[in-house]
């Protein structure tokens, strides 16, 4: 396929300047303690191989407890077509699709006609987002008839939060300005803070609509075309962000959203999710739209929470991982293709005596670090995105797994995993960000765009 290209309303786009085709090695020499200790290369070292023959699995020390994405660096985050990583110091740097601005570069040329420019091509390699100091960053996006779109949220030590990119729907919370299409239905490169939203403690985005988490009330601001996601007959919660009521009065932990619907943890290790069902993604049979938080049925003790369109996974305190909802490409990790939907949360079919320690979820796979460090996945690999199989440079021969399977050639134990659309990404225990999968915009960070070749093995992305 070829890589889409942003239209603007009046004028072509201008070619990106040169200073793109380069960018300064960012060293990462100050880490936190956690990553000290696990000792390792600098992430601007020679790449590893990046082949997909077996290697030695190094566990990072400690990995049987969850490492928490807000204190690790440099860490990586991925969702839609686009990644973005915050480093040692806590700058934000993303890659990958641009068609919206959810890279956080160019910038937008107004015109004397009232029109713009917007270079809103893929870039591989990562750019620099003029965002302050970062404390964690969350992605969204979506392919949609049009092209592909995505928003990006960065949460800051003052608990206020900033986002960029796609805000058709208002999710980059900017208020009013989300109402006048002359501004909203434009790229928005320049990340800006969201409006009238106490200090918040987590964040999602998913492209159409955010949420967070403050003091364990969840809010949720944009709007869900597809669904009814909390109140689409509410237009006001495109304007601003409104408080949704959990069951039973509970607080939420962590909050995850998805085109289709959104899933809360909450501080009882019980689950709630609402929104679109159409395959069993909110754990009951019904397939209608439930608009209301409402706890997933035989879910307890959970610690995680993922999801992506139509599809639920959890961790358990225990590790074991159990997914519900949509079963295509194998994505429910059982080991069959049958089935299109199963609301019924089932566990994963981990390796024998294997837990789970951090799981991640897309439109087309999942993932799990498991206790020695090692990162396994299942469902959709046409692009190399489960980092197994073999590639004759147009297709896999492992074109997808309903068993999950072990990602070869990382360089050493993951920390923390991250997946996209048909790709993957990952902190590793040497301080380095790995990605592989697809790379038709960019989104492994490779300096290139490739629209043809699968890239089921690993390689460095360099900052």
């Amino acid at each position: 396929m070829s890589p889409p290209m942003h239209k603007t309303r009046l004028s072509p786009m201008f070619a990106r300047a040169a200073s793109i085709a380069t960018l300064a090695l960012v060293g990462v020499s100050a880490v936190v303690a956690l990553m000290t200790a696990c000792g390792g290369s600098d992430s601007n070292d020679s790449p590893a191989d990046a082949g997909t023959d077996r290697v030695p699995i190094i566990k990072p020390p400690g990995n049987r407890d969850p490492v928490d994405p807000t204190t690790l660096r440099p860490v990586v985050h991925t969702s839609g077509h686009h990644a973005c990583a915050i480093l040692d110091d806590q700058s934000v740097r993303c890659w990958g699709n641009n068609s919206h601005g959810e890279l956080g570069y160019p910038k937008v040329v107004d015109l004397p006609d009232g029109g713009y420019t917007f270079d809103g091509r893929p870039i591989g390699v990562p750019q620099r987002v003029s965002v302050g100091p970062a404390s964690t960053i969350a992605l969204g996006g979506f392919p949609d008839i049009t092209g592909q779109f995505g928003s990006s949220c960065a949460l800051f030590a003052d608990k206020q939060v900033q986002c960029w990119g796609d805000d058709r729907n208002g999710a980059l919370g900017r208020g009013n300005a989300s109402e006048d299409p002359n501004i909203a239905n434009r790229p928005h490169p320049e990340a800006a803070a969201v409006v009238n939203i106490p200090p918040v403690d987590r964040i999602a985005t998913n492209g159409w609509f955010s949420c967070a988490l403050s003091g364990g009330r969840l809010l949720c601001w944009g709007f869900n075309p597809k669904s009814s996601a909390w109140t689409n007959a509410n237009q006001d919660g495109k304007v601003r962000p409104l408080e949704l009521t959990l069951p039973g009065g509970r607080t939420a932990k962590q909050v995850a959203t998805s085109q289709s619907h959104i899933c809360a943890l909450l501080d009882d290790g019980t689950v709630a999710c609402w929104g679109g069902n159409a395959n069993g993604q909110l754990g009951t049979n019904a397939t209608s739209p439930n608009s209301t938080p409402t706890l997933v049925p035989r879910l307890e003790g959970i610690a995680e929470v993922e999801i992506a369109a139509e599809l639920t996974c959890v961790r358990a305190a225990s590790g074991e991982v159990r997914c519900f909802g949509s079963n295509e490409n194998g994505k429910l990790g059982r080991g069959s293709f049958t089935g299109e939907r199963d609301s019924s949360p089932a566990p994963v079919a981990l390796p024998a005596g294997k837990t789970a320690t951090q799981i991640t979820t897309s439109v087309s796979h999942a993932c799990a670090i498991v206790d020695d460090g090692s990162v396994w996945c299942w469902g959709r690999n046409q692009w190399g995105a489960l980092g197994a199989g073999h590639s004759d440079g147009t297709k896999m021969d492992l074109p997808e797994s309903s068993t999950p399977v072990m990602v070869q050639g990382l360089s050493t134990g993951a920390l923390y995993v991250s997946a996209g659309i048909d790709f993957t990404c990952a902190t590793l225990a040497d301080r380095s960000v790995m990605c592989w999968g697809a790379n038709h915009l960019g989104q492994l960070g490779r300096g290139n765009v490739d629209d043809k070749s699968p890239h089921p093995e690993p390689a460095r992305v360099s900052f």
